[in-house]
């Protein structure tokens, strides 16, 4: 990435992470435990949720469907609105267990807030996109007038490295695109009114901006400059969410973490075996269309296996973690996750060599 660039892609994120870890002085710090036991008997847990579907499809499945109840939990959600609300909450207690990306996880463990990784949930590059506006149609013919174009980003979102793969695949250079910091909501309305050229997001803003006339440019999974209907395959970015615990649950409630990625696995085979149905269940819960949904978590990949791609992801998103200035060193594998919690309770989903 291009010093310039750097610049603009990493200001406002260091800026957020920093806000929210370090201002969480305003909070309650009197933390209490992240589980007891209920009336019932069942186990108790507050999970801290994003009503996203790349991050919680499987853990509203499972509550609909009384995936946790049938493992002994009662479950609590706090609902999050985004990210750095979701750091604010992290930072504040010892015993949390929350939803949230690997790149994330990058960040906190900078700040030295021991979170870890306990199941993967989802693998979200098919939703982390790039959209061109409306009157510029690319192809592989005239692929160079991509350089020099305006974008709109929120800094250092994950998205960004689809486009970076893109532009490298066809030998383009990014330092020539004009980089302005956007929220999503304010990239969909500038990509509309034509103020801004691209969009570099996630969904379903960027299919909102389709529906309005934009065309998909790249996503983690797929290449429209090579195929605009259908979109090419590629590996541009394998990016993850995952259900995360601090290292005092990880100790304390393994029993807990473990019911918990049960669960979350019986949810995930219901959200891959039923589809329709499970769109139907959470549209009203994200307050989508279904077909919206449909389309959304089609291109997601809802998968509990920590995997050969899980892996080379996490490190691609490490690398940039670095790149961006939002961590000062690669963190691995052995850093970021413990999975001997997944393995005790389904050891066939640990398979990376």
């Amino acid at each position: 990435m291009k010093k310039f660039t750097k610049r603009i892609v990493t200001a406002g994120i260091v800026a957020a992470m920093t806000m929210a870890l370090v201002g969480c002085g305003n909070a309650d710090t009197s933390t209490n435990s992240s589980a007891s036991e209920g009336a019932d008997g069942n186990t108790e847990v507050t999970v801290y949720a994003i009503k996203d579907p790349q991050m919680s499809a499987a853990y509203y499945v499972a509550l609909d469907q009384g995936y946790f109840e049938e493992e002994g939990l009662d479950v609590n959600t706090e609902v999050v609105a985004s990210g750095p609300d979701l750091a604010s909450y992290v930072a504040s207690g010892s015993n949390i267990v929350a939803m949230g990306t690997t790149y994330n996880l990058f960040a906190w463990l900078e700040n030295n807030v021991p979170m870890k990784a306990v199941t993967p949930l989802c693998n979200i590059g098919g939703t982390q996109n790039c959209a061109i506006r409306k009157g510029i149609d690319i192809t592989e013919d005239n692929v160079s007038e991509l350089e020099g174009l305006t974008v709109g980003m929120v800094p250092g979102a994950e998205a960004y490295l689809p486009l970076e793969k893109l532009f490298e695949e066809y030998g383009l250079d990014i330092s020539t695109l004009n980089f302005v910091n956007l929220s999503a909501s304010e990239q969909l309305a500038a990509i509309s009114s034509g103020d801004i050229d691209l969009m570099v997001c996630w969904e379903p803003f960027v299919t909102n901006a389709v529906n309005e006339g934009a065309h998909y440019l790249c996503s983690g999974t797929k290449n429209f400059v090579a195929d605009p209907e259908n979109g090419k395959d590629v590996n541009y970015g394998q990016f993850y969410t995952c259900l995360e615990a601090s290292e005092d649950v990880i100790e304390s409630n393994p029993e807990l973490l473990g019911k918990m990625c049960t669960a979350l696995n019986k949810a995930t085979d219901f959200i891959n075996n039923n589809r329709e149905e499970a769109i139907s269940i959470l549209a009203p819960i994200y307050e989508m269309d279904e077909d919206m949904l449909g389309v959304i978590m089609n291109e997601n990949n809802y998968t509990t296996e920590v995997d050969d791609n899980f892996v080379d992801g996490c490190i691609t998103v490490a690398e940039y973690a670095v790149e961006a200035d939002v961590t000062s060193k690669v963190f691995t594998e052995k850093d970021y996750a413990d999975w001997s919690i997944l393995k005790s309770v389904l050891p066939d989903k640990v398979t990376e060599e």
